[in-house]
């Protein structure tokens, strides 16, 4: 097939539609409000620095582990930044502390009852 004949092509299905129908709830996230697909986390959008907590806390509480090099990968950020992430999520209460002994081994991911969701739940975070 030559480029000419995939230039028709194109063309002539362009004309049937020229602009796709896209569904914009697809690409939104629910950091906005609290009635997002990750609205249980939407309390920690207003608490973090980093938009992506809450993201990343909807991902530890799915899998039940919490790792900087997956959140490196999931959420394709750098170390550092998957670091603050993760030191975010221990400040609210949502996943447990670094083990000094064994730091390769993931953290203990905590549940409901354990999260800091306002600074009424805590004496200082």
């Amino acid at each position: 097939m030559s480029d000419a004949e995939v230039k028709a092509v194109t063309d002539f299905w362009r004309e049937q539609e020229p602009e796709p129908p896209y569904d914009p709830g697809v690409l939104s996230t629910s950091g906005d409000g609290d009635d997002g697909e990750n609205g249980e986390f939407a309390w920690l959008a207003r608490l973090s620095e980093d938009e992506l907590t809450p993201r990343a806390a909807e991902l530890v509480q799915l899998t039940g582990k919490a790792s900087t090099s997956m959140m490196q990968t999931k959420l394709k950020v750098g170390f550092n930044r998957a670091s603050r992430i993760i030191d975010e999520l221990e400040q609210v209460g949502i996943v447990g502390p670094q083990d000094p002994r064994n730091p390769a081994v993931p953290r203990a991911v905590y549940g409901p009852e354990n999260w800091l969701k306002g600074p009424d739940d805590a004496d200082s975070l």
